[in-house]
């Protein structure tokens, strides 16, 4: 069996995402909002690079997916803490909201994780906008923050995209797949497995 490489350049950037939730944090409790916005971008971008540049270095390894799935669940984890610290009053007055959205995210890992016996995402296209939606309302809260809008719209986009995972997790059951795509890909895969 040929042995992975650990340091590669998209498992670095997932590993860099780890590291850089501790840094966002401090910034976050010191409320340096240009330093935090530089950094929690940068992070974030780290998010769309890893997988690119692993299929484009062809550097795709087990341990990467692992890296990249750790990544992906402590950023969006966190940005829930840094909106937070940002803007406590919006997340105390909408925290039926939020408890939704956290609810959406962990009940559909934890069906993930029951059917297919590992925690991973389906990369789901609107599961990144989504993930690209958390990113914009972080943002948002830290550089503007008066409206509750974004939040508002989080959660009726949260709502498809939680439908949408939760179909295509047990319409699948047992032959669940990462990079899915969407419930229309799944479904064309479907018809022609059958053929």
């Amino acid at each position: 069996m040929k042995k992975e490489k650990i340091f590669t350049i998209p498992n670095l950037l997932s590993i860099s995402r780890l590291v850089m939730i501790p840094i966002l944090y401090y910034l976050s409790l010191k409320q340096n909002a240009l330093l935090f916005g530089i950094l929690y971008f940068l992070t974030g971008a780290t998010d769309a690079l890893d997988g690119f540049l692993a299929r484009l270095l062809k550097q795709e390894t087990r341990l990467g997916v692992v890296f990249d799935e750790i990544g992906d669940y402590s950023y969006y984890l966190f940005s829930v803490v840094f909106m937070y610290l940002w803007n406590k009053q919006l997340v105390l007055e909408n925290l039926v909201i939020v408890g939704i959205l956290l609810f959406y995210f962990i009940s559909q890992s934890i069906a993930i994780f029951l059917i297919s016996g590992r925690f991973h995402s389906l990369h789901l296209y609107t599961q990144k906008l989504w993930g690209f939606s958390v990113f914009l309302n972080v943002m948002y809260y830290v550089l503007i923050g008066d409206s509750y809008f974004p939040l508002y719209f989080l959660l009726v986009y949260g709502t498809v995209v939680y439908v949408e995972v939760m179909y295509i997790v047990f319409k699948l059951n047992k032959n669940l797949y990462d990079n899915v795509g969407s419930i229309f890909l799944m479904r064309r895969k479907l018809r022609k497995s059958k053929k």
